[in-house]
């Protein structure tokens, strides 16, 4: 599930698999999650476009800035 992640996060923001998987485990850090849960919000929001939660959105967001 964590390889889905960051293959969307890969495929999203131009990233490397590395940067893909550092970006998560940020975005987890920041909004205090389990790194699967994070994961699987992912992929889900891949899948269905519902909107990520406004924490997890917010933590990828300041993720994807570093």
């Amino acid at each position: 599930m964590t390889d889905q992640a960051i293959g969307v996060l890969v495929c999203l923001h131009q990233l490397n698999p590395a940067d893909g998987f550092t970006v998560l485990r940020v975005t987890s850090q920041l909004a205090n999650t389990k790194l699967h849960t994070d994961a699987e919000a992912v992929i889900t929001w891949a899948h269905t476009r519902q909107p990520l939660p406004t924490p997890l959105k917010e933590a990828l967001d300041e993720a994807l800035k570093a």
